[in-house]
């Protein structure tokens, strides 16, 4: 004990030392636009938890970025993290043992202004700016931010309250946090602050004991217990030491702001983008016009067809009237101008004696 003791204070004074060292080399941000190829080393980083050492569980982890450009933004990690059945001179009340694996990819990206004549929305609500680099302004330019997924591994046996848990856990989920420069050292390696979360889901399978004091043993009283429980797998608040001479300020770039070759290709195909959304727009306002002649045109032939109809289907109920009114005529022995025709009557002296009916008169 005295040994791990003597590492503990250690590890606590380098992080003191840390802490409060003052950057000898200033470290400013990179503004070229040049394509740089990484070393292997300059592609390696190494990190350590300092929460895990507080929790006593000793911790590192490793990082290799996936490309070897300065615009490279996706790396691959893996940590590792390792305190099981440690040894004491009694069976303590608390348990706090844990041994872990786990595999990492992050995003890392940083904010960025947009200038005012491009019409892009900023993002300055708080919810938008953890996950958007587009800003109003650019309030913390030596902040990196990173973003990925994690996949864990582990073995646990934690015992805080009543009963105690042991067994193993599978655990996915997020991960978001920070880096900052910190300091710079001679040889141009840099140590860098780094604070972050991972939250997801992880499938427990484990049993649950009690601790015995006077058998000074933990005695199982649930085996197989199974569950799946949302869970926070790290809190991070640690270092990141990096090799060679390319700190976190000139990594982690946007292609578009330093490979001249990309910026060119991006322009032609902004343009030929552009020079294709305008013939859509002309197209569009060509079929517009074309469509509206068409349809004033035919608008102008269906109101005089319609008229024409109207006209032809006046005529035709006229003819249809005049037919009625001569058939009723005819019924009612009525000529065309609505005046009685005459009619013969023969007296009874068989001579002929002709009246004409007229108004409802009788000549004679």
């Amino acid at each position: 004990m005295g040994f791990i003791n003597k590492i503990y204070s250690k590890v606590f004074i380098l992080v003191c030392f840390l802490s409060v060292a003052i950057n000898a080399n200033s470290q400013l941000i990179e503004t070229r636009r040049k394509v740089d190829t990484l070393s292997l080393a300059e592609r390696i980083t190494v990190r350590t938890n300092m929460i895990d050492w507080t929790l006593l569980i000793p911790n590192a982890g490793v990082e290799f970025d996936i490309l070897n450009t300065n615009w490279n933004r996706w790396t691959a990690g893996l940590n590792f993290r390792y305190n099981w059945q440690t040894d004491h001179t009694f069976s303590s009340g608390l348990v706090y043992d844990v041994k872990e694996i786990r595999l990492e990819f992050r995003n890392y990206w940083r904010t960025r202004e947009l200038s005012d004549n491009n019409n892009v929305m900023r993002h300055d609500r708080f919810i938008d700016r953890l996950f958007s680099c587009r800003r109003s302004r650019v309030r913390h330019p030596l902040t990196t931010y990173y973003r990925g997924l994690y996949l864990a591994c582990s073995s646990f046996s934690t015992k805080l309250g009543k009963y105690g848990k042991q067994g193993n856990a599978l655990s996915f989920g997020f991960i978001y946090g920070i880096v900052r420069p910190l300091y710079e050292f001679g040889n141009g390696n840099t140590v860098d602050f780094e604070a972050g979360v991972s939250a997801g889901l992880a499938y427990r399978k484990y049993d649950k004991y009690v601790h015995d004091r006077e058998s000074n043993c933990y005695p199982l009283v649930e085996t197989g217990c199974k569950s799946v429980v949302p869970s926070v797998n790290e809190l991070r608040v640690g270092f990141v030491y990096r090799f060679g001479r390319y700190p976190v300020i000139r990594k982690y770039r946007w292609r578009i702001e330093t490979d001249a070759s990309y910026i060119d290709s991006m322009r032609s195909r902004q343009l030929i983008m552009e020079t294709e959304r305008q013939n859509r727009i002309n197209a569009a306002n060509r079929q517009k016009e074309i469509r509206e002649a068409f349809f004033a045109v035919y608008d102008s032939v269906a109101e005089a067809n319609r008229r024409k109809s109207v006209k032809e289907a006046r005529k035709i109920v006229a003819v249809e009237n005049d037919s009625v009114s001569v058939n009723k005529d005819k019924k009612s022995g009525n000529d065309k101008n609505g005046n009685r025709k005459k009619k013969k009557k023969v007296d009874a002296t068989g001579g002929n004696d002709v009246r004409y009916i007229k108004n409802g008169d009788v000549d004679e």
